[in-house]
Formats: C-alpha cells, structure tokens, sequence
C-alpha cells in the first residue's frame, strides 16, 4: 500500500535533514578528488605545484556553505580522497600529508575569516561582499603558501626553491578561489531547481552562450602552435560571450564562463597553443593566471552592480505603484525617462508623445523653463523641489 503523498515528502525531508552532514561529507570528498584529478593535469611539469588547483577552493566553498560544526567531518572526508589521489601520482607519503594540512589550512582560514566578518549566510551580490570576498581570496592563500612552501622545501620535493613554490602556489590558489568559490556558491544559493522553471527560450540563449563560448574559446586557446605567429588579440574574442553571461545570467552564468574560458587557457598553454607560450612554463603558467585572475574580479563587481542596480529598480517600481500621484522619471538633463499613473486618464499626453523626449519639447516654454530650473537645483544640492 503506497504511503500519502504528503506523509512521503515528510519521510523524505526527515532522511535529508538526518543525514545531511554524511550526504554532504560524501559530496566534498567526491568533488576533492575530481578536483585533485583535474589539478594534477593541468600542472606545467617539472614543477611541482598546478595552475589551477581546484581542491583547496572546493573546501574553501564546503565550509562557507556549512554549518561550523560540520567542519571537521568535512576535512575529514576529504582526507581519503586526497591521499588516493596524491598516491597514485606517485608522491611521497610525507609530502601527501604535508600538502593535505597546508590545503585543509588555506580553507580554514578563507572560510573563518569571512564567515566571522559577515556573520551571516555567504552572498557575492553587492559591491562590499565581493570585495571582502576578493580580499580574503588573496590573504588566504597568501598566509597557506608560507606553509605549503616550507613543506615542499622541506620534504626535497622537486627543484623549485621555496620562493618559486610560494609564487607558483600563491597564485594558483588565487586563481582557483576566484574561479570555483563563486561558482559553486551561487549555483549552491541559486538552486539547480530554478533551472526547471525557466522558460525555452532562456534554454536557447543559454545554448547560443555555450556555443559562442566553445567556439571563441577554441579560436583563442586552440590554435598557432608554438613557433608560429601568435595573435594577443585572440584574447579578447571570449570577451563578448563573458559579459553576455555576466549581464544576462547573473553570478552563476559568469562564473560557469569564467571557468569555461579559465579551462580553455591551460589546456592551450600546456599543450603549445593559443598566446600563452611564449615563455618558459611557470612564466606561461604565471600568464594565464593573471590573465584570468583580473577577469574574474572584473566580472564579480560587474555581477555584483547589476544585482544592486536591478534591487534599487525592482525598490523604485515598488515606490512609484505605492504612489497615489503622478510621477515622472526624467534625467537631469530633462528627458522623460519613465512614469507612473494609476490611470491612463490621467495623462494629458500619450506615453509616446513624451517617453524619450526632452522637457523643451513637450511643455510650454516658461513651464518648461521651471521645469529645468528646478533639476539644476536638485543636481546642486539633493534637496527636494
């Protein structure tokens, strides 16, 4: 006999809110090792540290996105997918702990520090957050490299003095929270089930993006081999499809760009394409990171301004149906930008006759000429007229 919808829903939420801790320590561990896997190839050989080193953001991202108290079940479950991984690269079990405390060591910090500061629930949606959040993007990995660096010298593992491990470490940390931290944040915020009541065509502009993105990434990262003609401007052909992503999707449409085009560089300079190849490969590996590094941080803050420009419409719209009055909404130079009306009979003009049109062409020229007065005043001094 099958159970009552609702007592079912009920079952269910008991089971996940049970064993949330456990579905969500058997998640990390999942996504450190595909990140380890994805980490250790994308590694300029013979040096020992990766461009892009998803792991520590991925626990940087688990302890934002959980309660403190669950911290350490999560570290703890990725301990076994980090030295899996790490083995079977063949390094030395010395080094392998060494390199799980200094990951587990970045997080903790990233995740302390912003959690105490905001203490609230993690948000890149307004120009403060995402600066505080860049912020603690770079001291985190800034203050884990001296001890990431030390183990590694100390350890004898590759040639690399310690200030190179700690440059190369350094900023591929950096390029990794700033990639894979917001990315997986706001899918986390946003939720996977949003995605089921978009309309078709947001599935087609989100397929037209992908595709421009697949393509432009391939013209930029996957052609002139080295020795041949390399083309800086290539560069910016993504740059298009990064803003469409960022304007129109949001966060989780920037930061899956970014990731998409961050993927796109490596695999290019690693393997003698695109215009990243010039130079030895930890200075190609440096240029990459950089590259996508301002990127990202030009694209939070431009994804952080349009969520505060569409809240303040979405605030003013609110006010003006919340007016009684007829309101106007002109620029400063006098042009009608918009307008409020609870009836249309209220307008002794059609919308068209007006919208888009400077003051001077609509009113009489000594109301106009008040009008005008009136917006120099306002610009002057903010004080109501």
């Amino acid at each position: 006999m099958s159970q009552p919808l609702g007592t079912a829903e009920a079952n269910r939420a008991t089971f996940l809110t049970r064993y949330r801790p456990a579905l969500a320590a058997i998640l990390v561990s999942i996504a450190y090792y595909v990140g380890a896997k994805i980490g250790l190839a994308l590694t300029f050989q013979p040096h020992p540290v990766s461009t892009l080193w998803p792991p520590n953001s991925i626990l940087f991202a688990a302890l934002l996105l959980s309660p403190v108290r669950w911290w350490w079940f999560l570290l703890l479950a990725a301990f076994p997918a980090h030295v899996l991984t790490e083995l079977h690269a063949d390094i030395p079990i010395t080094m392998v702990l060494s390199w799980f405390v200094s990951n587990c060591s970045e997080a903790l910090i990233g995740a302390s520090i912003l959690r105490y500061i905001t203490k609230q629930r993690v948000r890149l949606d307004s120009m403060y957050y995402v600066g505080l959040f860049i912020v603690v993007a770079l001291l985190a990995p800034f203050l884990s490299s001296f001890l990431d660096a030390g183990f590694v010298v100390l350890n004898k593992f590759g040639t690399s003095t310690y200030w190179d491990v700690f440059r190369m470490r350094f900023f591929s940390n950096v390029f990794a929270s700033l990639t894979l931290v917001p990315l997986i944040v706001a899918w986390k915020e946003g939720g996977i089930r949003s995605l089921y009541a978009a309309p078709p065509q947001r599935y087609l502009e989100a397929a037209l993006l992908a595709t421009g993105l697949l393509i432009t990434g391939m013209v930029s990262f996957g052609t002139n081999e080295v020795g041949q003609n390399t083309t800086p401007t290539l560069l910016y052909l993504p740059l298009p499809f990064l803003l469409w992503a960022t304007i129109r999707f949001g966060q989780r449409g920037s930061s899956a760009a970014v990731l998409a085009v961050s993927l796109f560089a490596i695999w290019g300079a690693i393997n003698g394409f695109g215009p990243f190849v010039a130079e030895l490969p930890e200075v190609n590996a440096l240029s990459v990171q950089l590259f996508m590094i301002v990127a990202a941080v030009t694209l939070l803050f431009l994804s952080a301004v349009t969520v505060e420009r569409d809240e303040t419409a979405h605030r003013n719209r609110a006010m003006l149906r919340a007016n009684p009055d007829l309101v106007f909404v002109m620029s400063r130079d006098g042009v009608y930008l918009d307008y409020h009306a609870r009836l249309q009979d209220e307008l002794l003009l059609a919308p068209e006759m007006f919208l888009g049109k400077n003051v001077r062409d609509v009113l009489p020229p000594q109301l106009a000429e008040d009008v005008m007065h009136a917006l120099e005043r306002l610009a002057e001094g903010d004080e109501p007229q």
